[in-house]
């Protein structure tokens, strides 16, 4: 059994401290151009995305924005947030299609990442629409109704509804429709509130011109994808609705976040909470279903399987094909219903992932990585929001131990101390001996930096740091 090291840490500011040297670390990898400021650690098509690049980063910095102005007191003033926001923002408004373009003359692994959501130009979008909410940045919001214009071009139309990739995951089309959401919910104070019923808005005929695109064909594209989503999915006997429908070969039968139902489960939610339509709640607690039908008892809780039929046995722990993803359907559906049932399914999602030790313990699904997508920062988020909605201290400790892992398992260069803080990780699971220090969001140190500043808000009550649309837990209060 080998444990993460970790790092006693006996005052919240030390949480602030290595959350700001992990920035030095992120931002020793921008530049400045005549276009904005762009990062150089990334090239090729991911270069600018949410996972992976530019648009991550981004994120990271208005979490540092927000943390740092909600308490003057405590702003560090020698680094110009705001200048490196309005620049980063200038350069994605400039080069979000990049990827797009890059794809076209080199191709991709897999088809559809550019335009998909994590590794594409929908993840760009939503950070955009973060920097909105918090500057109206007009630049943002241009581009963002540019990638918008872009969905709304290219989508496939069939009986059944829309689709880009035909790839139902949240990784794809479904985190698509999440950042149409998102676009939904941050302009739709700007035009005229949306009052039509469901039949109304299927029958709304765009602009002449067609390139002039509103709130009404922005909800149309939503329930349309939701629904080729929904039309693919496959109903059980038992009750349970499982979302599998994906022309990549060898992500089937994954079936927690980000490929898979639970994903799917916790869109179908977030459709419900802007339509009302009760086809979609009822399809999200039936993804609910499914998920507790192949569950495996894990101690006081339980877990889903990484892959089933090949990997029935092995249980991923974090947040991509692990409970901290597959609880946040529950959790949506605890908020959209007040059902507290959900509310203690993720509960056993957690104890489930503390009987193999998590987020403390090394396993075979849970290996030496650090990072928002499958390690202990992953679970900074939901450890946070359970705290600050039931108020049972046992939340915060296990946050605050999250935190003493980041803190223990930091490095920094000997030669180079001025570099900051990174953090050493074994990304990708089947080679464990390539050890690479990724300044990403869903990757790497910028991921990391945001866990650490969600822990230093939850010990100061400091109300800035946030989730995007992906993560139900700490969220936008419009």
């Amino acid at each position: 059994m080998i444990k993460f090291a970790r790092e006693a840490v006996k005052n919240e500011n030390e949480y602030l401290h290595c959350a700001r040297q992990a920035e030095v670390y992120v931002r020793s990898f921008l530049e400045e151009c005549e276009d904005g400021i762009y990062s150089r650690e990334v090239e090729g098509a991911g270069k600018n995305n949410l996972y992976v690049g530019l648009a991550g980063i981004l994120h990271m910095y208005l979490q540092f924005y927000l943390v740092e102005h909600y308490e003057k007191s405590n702003c560090q003033r020698d680094i110009d947030y705001e200048h490196i926001i309005k620049e980063m923002t200038r350069y994605l408004s400039i080069h979000w299609k990049d990827g797009l373009e890059y794809v076209k003359q080199n191709g991709e692994a897999v088809l559809g990442m550019a335009e998909a959501f994590y590794g594409g130009i929908g993840g760009i979008g939503m950070v955009l629409n973060e920097v909105y909410k918090v500057f109206a940045d007009e630049s943002a919001k241009k581009a963002v109704w540019e990638i918008i214009t872009y969905y709304k071009e290219h989508a496939v139309r069939t009986e059944k509804g829309i689709y880009w990739s035909d790839n139902s995951a949240i990784f794809f089309d479904g985190g698509i429709t999440l950042f149409l959401i998102d676009s939904f919910l941050t302009y739709q104070d700007e035009q005229e509130v949306l009052k039509n019923s469901v039949d109304e808005v299927k029958n709304f005929i765009t602009d002449k011109d067609n390139r002039k695109y509103n709130e009404k064909d922005l909800y149309r594209l939503i329930t349309d994808s939701c629904d080729y989503i929904l039309a693919n999915g496959i109903y059980h006997d038992d009750g349970g609705l499982e979302i599998d429908h994906m022309q990549v070969d060898f992500k089937h039968k994954e079936p927690n976040f980000e490929f898979g139902t639970a994903g799917i489960g916790y869109l179908f939610a977030k459709v419900y909470e802007i339509t009302n339509d009760i086809k979609y709640l009822q399809a999200a607690k039936a993804a609910g279903i499914y998920l507790k039908n192949i569950a495996v008892k894990k101690g006081r809780g339980y877990l889903i399987p990484y892959k089933l039929g090949k990997y029935d046995d092995l249980f991923y722990l974090g947040n991509c094909h692990g409970p901290v993803g597959t609880a946040k359907l529950f959790y949506e559906l605890y908020k959209v219903t007040d059902n507290n049932q959900y509310l203690q399914e993720v509960f056993s999602l957690y104890e489930g992932a503390a009987a193999l030790g998590a987020p403390f313990v090394q396993s075979a699904g849970f290996w030496n990585t650090t990072c928002i997508c499958c390690g202990p920062a992953g679970y900074a988020a939901p450890y946070v929001g359970l705290y600050y909605e039931t108020g049972d201290d046992k939340w915060k400790e296990l946050a605050h131990g999250v935190g003493e892992i980041l803190v223990g398992t930091k490095s920094w260069s000997e030669k180079n101390q001025n570099q900051g803080y990174h953090w050493e990780i074994a990304f990708d699971r089947t080679k464990p001996e390539i050890i690479t220090s990724p300044a990403g969001y869903l990757s790497g140190t910028a991921g990391i930096a945001v866990a650490l500043l969600q822990i230093y808000c939850m010990h100061t009550n400091n109300k800035g740091c946030l989730c995007l649309i992906d993560d139900p837990y700490l969220k936008w209060k419009r």
